[in-house]
């Protein structure tokens, strides 16, 4: 074969991998709207009857804070409040110096207040905890509390509580591990599941070893631990009182946060690419062909999944979490600095 003819398969063979790559890029579901004004919103959680959704604006930078950010859905034309850092003064000095929020979670604690649990990569590992008063309807009423210290074995990720305050978090993996992304690849351990509580300090919540801890959510009765194993793109049903056997849905994409909706169903939103691209990249700049993202609704009794959104472009990608928010279902994304808003679709498949 002359060189000629092996240049011109060369250039057929290139086109239509790019017309392949046009036709997935035309495919995906494009929001109606964004909603700016935030920071790399990584997490977000409507507080229960209420009308405001919280916004864990993480930071990447080891040398710089992020933000609690919140929306007001009856302001929705109002830029994003700063909560914290913010102007309210702090009952304690004793914060993190560097506040690098992640997930997020909460209580309600009674009419109209609130304690805010906050997975903090800051100068340590740790979790902070809020009260929020919105009895005055300003939700500029967040203070301090007090920090939970981690394990050192521990990065945690998601994080959920139950109404006894025993907290659940996912630890992705080991900080001293130096091959913990070679391991993802593999879809080898990393982490697992740690809960909490105020008389028995940190243990592990059994002996399933996980690749990619990730999203983790609580069922209504709090028997029930629903948990994203990230790398090996599975959610896992984890019995709390071994009432069930511990099981797991195969899904198509990397599984990330997970929130209930209003049905009593969840939705997991996770990335469809390489899990070392991803964990590398700063901005969807880096993620060639790896911005594309999934939005799936679980039903937690069938334990199946629906496929609602299959999203990304180069305007905004790697989606990390989605709630329902009223006809619309918000995604978030800690490579950008804005919030996608889609019509809450109907089902669009069951693969």
């Amino acid at each position: 074969m002359t060189k000629r003819y092996i240049t011109r398969g060369l250039l057929v063979t290139a086109l239509l991998l790019a017309l392949d790559s046009l036709q997935k890029l035309m495919a995906q579901d494009p929001p109606e709207r964004f909603l700016t004004g935030v920071q790399r919103p990584e997490d977000l959680l409507q507080l229960p009857r209420s009308h405001w959704v919280i916004v864990s604006c993480y930071s990447p930078s080891t040398a710089k804070s992020g933000k609690l950010m919140a929306i007001d859905l009856e302001k929705q034309g109002i830029a994003p409040l700063a909560i914290f850092p913010g102007q309210a003064p702090l009952k304690s000095n004793n914060l993190n110096t560097l506040f690098r929020p992640h997930g997020i979670n909460c209580l309600q604690t009674g009419i109209n207040q609130y304690r805010l649990f906050v997975i903090n990569h800051g100068s340590k590992e740790t979790i902070e905890v809020f009260d929020i008063d919105l009895r005055s309807q300003d939700l500029q009423i967040i203070t301090w509390s007090k920090s939970i210290g981690l394990p050192t074995t521990v990065w945690a990720n998601g994080i959920v509580v139950s109404p006894d305050e025993t907290v659940f978090v996912t630890s992705m993996y080991d900080p001293a591990d130096k091959k913990f992304i070679d391991e993802f690849e593999k879809g080898e351990p990393t982490g697992q599941v740690w809960k909490w509580t105020s008389t028995q300090g940190w243990q592990t919540l059994n002996d399933k070893l996980l690749s990619g801890s990730n999203g983790i959510e609580i069922s209504r009765d709090g028997q029930i631990l629903y948990v994203s194993e990230w790398a090996k793109r599975r959610l896992w049903k984890f019995s709390l009182n071994k009432a069930v056997v511990d099981s797991y849905i195969q899904l198509d994409f990397l599984t990330d946060n997970l929130r209930w909706t209003e049905k009593g169903n969840l939705l997991l939103t996770g990335q469809k690419a390489n899990p070392a691209i991803l964990f590398k990249a700063h901005s969807l700049q880096h993620l060639v062909g790896g911005n594309q993202f999934s939005v799936a609704e679980i039903n937690p009794v069938t334990f199946t999944a629906n496929y609602l959104i299959d999203g990304g472009s180069r305007d905004f990608g790697w989606g990390t979490v989605a709630i329902a928010v009223g006809d619309e279902i918000w995604v978030g994304s800690s490579l950008t600095n804005k919030i996608a808003c889609y019509k809450n679709l109907k089902t669009k498949s069951t693969r």
